[in-house]
């Protein structure tokens, strides 16, 4: 007895399928039983090692038409049927023609006043009115100019390791307090000696630009200006500006600084008094305390 499994995994091209002749051609692949429908039409063939050819019709062959019948005899007559219903009346007829106009009636007595409508719906917006002349050019706005120096050592230990901290004193580096008027920004310049007092931490050390909140609460901001992981001997600091820090300067779209020549940084700031300090951060790893001059 044989067996054959026939394993459906068929791929249909765009082509004559089936061919002209009506038939389907296809190669069944003998090792995975795989059909593959061809186009015999474009001389497509199977793989004679791999393949064995197969065809099929798409619909089989009609049969022959088979004798006419003979006529069957005529019946006799029915008996008549029974009268139908009354039928349903008639549509009505077209409407006739209007007669002529009447005289014209007198004046009647005017009616009392009706009650008052509801408010209408708002119109539309009308169009936009053209631009007018620009205005006089106002005042110039008030603008202060201040500075702070901080000449001091500021040292940080490892329980005040944070951001925006102030140094083991308690004290924070130069402060500033400048009104801002129309024009709308403040320009900041800071230039600092930073240094690691321990060979053995990464760091890094930060100097950090703090806003004082004001009367409303807004401000309290703090953000890096100048940071460093440069590695200090601890004995050179005895005088500002150490000669062993790294001297760097604020560069405008940097959070590190340079240590060449910086630039003044520009702060987005709205009219009125604002307060400006600068603050600290370093990481500590475990380490003796790190700092800042």
């Amino acid at each position: 007895m044989l067996a054959v499994a026939l394993l459906f995994g068929v791929t249909v091209a765009d082509a004559s399928i089936p061919s002209k002749d009506g038939t389907i051609h296809a190669c069944l692949d003998l090792k995975t039983g795989t059909i593959r429908i061809i186009d015999a039409d474009t001389d497509e063939r199977c793989d004679q090692s791999a393949e064995s050819s197969l065809t099929w019709n798409v619909a089989g062959p009609a049969g022959p038409t088979g004798p006419q019948g003979p006529p069957g005899r005529t019946g006799p007559q029915g008996p008549a049927g029974r009268t139908g219903p009354q039928g349903p009346a008639g549509r009505t007829g077209q409407q006739g023609p209007a007669g002529p106009t009447g005289p014209q009636g007198e004046q009647g007595l005017e009616g009392p006043t009706g009650p008052q409508g509801e408010q209408g719906l708002e119109g539309p917006t009308g169009p936009q009115g053209e631009q007018g002349p620009a205005g006089p050019q106002g005042p110039p706005g008030a603008m202060s100019t201040n500075s702070g120096v901080d000449t001091g050592f500021h040292q940080i230990p490892s329980y005040l390791t944070g951001s925006c901290v102030m140094d083991m004193d308690g004290g924070a580096g130069p402060g500033v307090t400048v009104t801002v008027g129309s024009v709308g920004f403040v320009a900041v310049y800071v230039e600092a000696s930073l240094g690691l007092l321990s060979p053995t931490t990464d760091g890094p050390v930060r100097v950090q630009l703090y806003e004082a909140p004001d009367a409303l609460g807004a401000g309290g901001s703090c953000e890096t200006v100048l940071e460093s992981t440069h590695q200090s001997d601890t004995s050179s600091w005895s005088s500002w500006p150490p000669p062993d820090g790294q001297r760097l300067q604020t560069l405008p779209g940097s959070t590190t600084g340079t240590p060449g020549r910086g630039s003044w940084l520009i702060i987005p700031a709205g009219p009125g008094v604002h307060t400006f300090e600068l603050r600290f951060e370093c990481v500590y790893d475990g380490g003796v305390p790190q700092g800042w001059g």
